[in-house]
């Protein structure tokens, strides 16, 4: 109905209200949303639908606007679509300060929420997200501004913020993941992972800690161009010793590119 309405307000030249628009937004969770939207030919336009966006406060740290929008749409959640893993990255940023009107203030320095700003200018971004494991859903939910890559401390300190802060909205955080960086690394150490007990505790709950699998892979490969692997004996039937070479992919690819029928079609040249 108000996107009937709406379409209504563009043809006698009102306007499109906030309430519409944020009604158009809320498209994104809509199982099938280009079915949905089929039947009304009007709808906002993209940088109307961006103006409304950009009024909603997204300051760094811990975004309690996104935990009360969640909060509410737990309440419709069962249990089992609770269950989430929380996922962090940190990207490097080009130097940049500019004017913020809305907040009077200068964006670009080093800017770590509850935790301060200082007079640095930041080149790092760091994130967090969260991501349903029962029902497909994801929220990036706090963002921090470093000077340099984050120190495994504060990474702990944010941890933990988010960490909390998730708990006392209702969901069941169960796992971490990230990416084998050294300080991501030091940090789950700090929190009491390791090899042998991938696992930290935090308010009495466990939480498992995962490696990004794509980084993993990635990083298995680049030893592997570097590095030989020697294979047990016993599992290939000889006593001679037995090595895995990248030159032994190489020559597989080389010699399967000859075939009509390849078997490791997924392969290609480098472009």
């Amino acid at each position: 109905q108000l996107l009937g309405t709406a379409g209504r307000d563009l043809k006698e030249g009102g306007g499109i209200s906030k309430r519409k628009c944020w009604l158009c937004l809320s498209l994104s969770i809509v199982p099938n949303p280009v079915s949905f939207s089929t039947h009304y030919s009007i709808l906002p336009s993209r940088q109307s639908l961006q103006s409304v966006l950009n009024t909603v406060p997204f300051r760094t740290g811990v975004n309690a606007h996104v935990f009360h929008a969640l909060e509410q749409s737990l309440h419709k959640m069962s249990g089992r679509d609770r269950y989430c893993c929380l996922m962090f990255d940190e990207i490097s940023i080009r130097e940049n300060l500019h004017f913020d009107q809305q907040f009077d203030c200068i964006e670009g320095f080093e800017d770590c929420g509850s935790q301060g700003r200082s007079c640095s200018i930041a080149n790092h971004a760091l994130l967090f997200m969260i991501r349903g494991l029962g029902r497909k859903w994801k929220q990036p939910v706090a963002y921090y501004f470093t000077r340099g890559s984050t120190k495994a401390e504060m990474i702990v300190q944010y941890l933990k913020e988010v960490l909390d802060i998730c708990q006392n909205a209702g969901l069941k955080v169960v796992a971490t993941v990230c990416d084998m960086g050294a300080n991501n690394v030091k940090a789950l150490k700090l929190l009491g992972a390791s090899r042998r007990k991938p696992l930290f505790r935090f308010h009495s709950q466990e939480i498992a800690t995962v490696y990004d699998p794509l980084h993993l892979l990635k990083c298995t490969q680049n030893l592997f161009l570097k590095h030989d692997v020697q294979l047990k004996s016993e599992h290939v039937g000889t006593q001679l010793p037995v090595f895995a070479k990248w030159d032994h992919i190489l020559k597989l690819y080389e010699i399967d590119k000859t075939i009509p029928f390849r078997l490791l079609y997924r392969l290609t040249d480098p472009t």
